[in-house]
């Protein structure tokens, strides 16, 4: 992608909104693009539906979808391998990033992962924020996010101990955990992580 030309200063109209698709664990390309396909043609029934009640609605070709592929499908047992996939195609998706950011001419740019596509995301941003990387996110959405929740937060812990025997409260011990990707995500002017009590799988890999 760096070295191409993505056709958005092309366009007679450049679009406002800017989608970039990620997919998740175990998921082949064809499969990913008919997901792709399927998100897609939602998006923009979303978005007439939500045109017709606003006042002044914004253009209707004020959209462009990307769905960036990445090689996770390995297997339903071999996560541990998807993940290292994950990461090695990071710095393959900071090209792509560039190349949008580049070419967006000041549109809105969202960033939509699901499930291990959050490792994909992240860990390009870490590399974007070590590397002094100008290209903003305005918002990051991570659906059934395969990362630790508190990975992208600076967080702490406090611990009371209490002897059981004769109940007297030790001194309280503080610790400032930082999140692996707590700093990636300050590329993102927005981050929304949902999780789901029904999702056995990430259930197990991360309480």
């Amino acid at each position: 992608a760096a070295k191409h030309d993505l056709g958005l200063n092309g366009r007679p109209k450049p679009p406002k909104t800017i989608v970039i698709f990620v997919h998740g664990f175990a998921t082949p390309p064809a499969s990913a693009l008919e997901d792709s396909n399927a998100l897609w043609q939602h998006i923009r029934e979303s978005n007439d539906a939500v045109r017709k009640t606003l006042k002044y609605p914004p253009e209707a070709g004020s959209l462009a979808f990307f769905t960036f592929l990445w090689r996770g499908d390995f297997g339903g047992l071999a996560f541990s391998k998807s993940r290292q996939a994950a990461d090695d195609t990071a710095p393959s998706f900071v090209d792509f990033l560039e190349t949008v950011a580049r070419e967006a001419n000041g549109a809105r740019l969202v960033i939509l992962t699901h499930s291990l596509g959050a490792e994909v995301v992240l860990e390009a941003l870490k590399i974007l924020r070590h590397s002094n990387g100008r290209p903003v996110v305005d918002s990051l959405i991570l659906v059934q996010g395969a990362v630790p929740f508190y990975s992208i937060y600076n967080w702490t812990v406090k611990i009371v101990f209490l002897n059981p025997s004769d109940g007297v409260t030790r001194p309280d011990y503080i610790t400032q955990c930082s999140g692996k990707y707590a700093a990636a995500i300050e590329l993102a002017s927005e981050v929304t992580f949902t999780v789901s009590a029904k999702d056995r799988v990430l259930g197990r890999a991360y309480y």
